[in-house]
């Protein structure tokens, strides 16, 4: 199976129905210079033969909002999302036992992206994520940002750490 390739503007409400990919490879999302919104979306299962096992990101805008990300697996970096050169805002979401055979357990961001970790009504949760390289939460390569923004008396915990393997 091929991975869904979107251009379009969109936002996807999934009043935290889960989408469950059942471990079929190459089924995720894909996303170029777009932008897109995951609201209340439960990310199960997705695999990806390369990287980014639920979404991979390539200079796109994408936000997600109060979601779970659980058991993905990508082959090499980001178990559950990539990005590169892009733009990623995520609020009151967790992740849990991602996987990459690299870097990135559950994220893996490259380039010059910019990842926004927010709570603002949740927490936020990374648990149980693993890499076979570096980080088993987050990984930062190139010039990338990770911001950790904590509101409202929230927290973020992440028990496998952020990585980073910056280039000057």
């Amino acid at each position: 199976m091929k991975k869904t390739t979107t251009n379009n503007n969109f936002v996807i409400n999934g009043q935290y129905n889960d989408i469950d990919s059942d471990n079929i490879a190459d089924l995720g999302f894909v996303f170029g210079a777009t932008s897109a919104t995951f609201k209340n979306v439960n990310f199960l299962k997705f695999k990806d033969s390369a990287s980014g096992g639920a979404i991979d990101i390539s200079g796109g805008e994408i936000t997600i909002i109060g979601s779970k990300f659980q058991n993905n697996n990508a082959i090499t970096n980001g178990g559950a999302i990539n990005i590169t050169d892009g733009k990623l805002a995520i609020i009151d979401a967790n992740f849990t036992g991602n996987s990459a055979g690299a870097s990135g357990g559950a994220i893996y961001a490259d380039g010059t992206s910019k990842v926004l970790i927010k709570t603002q009504n949740a927490n936020a949760i990374f648990e149980n994520n693993q890499a076979n390289g570096t980080g088993n939460d987050i990984y930062a390569a190139g010039l990338a940002e990770i911001e950790l923004n904590i509101a409202n008396n929230k927290t973020i915990t992440m028990k496998g750490g952020i990585g980073a393997n910056y280039k000057f």
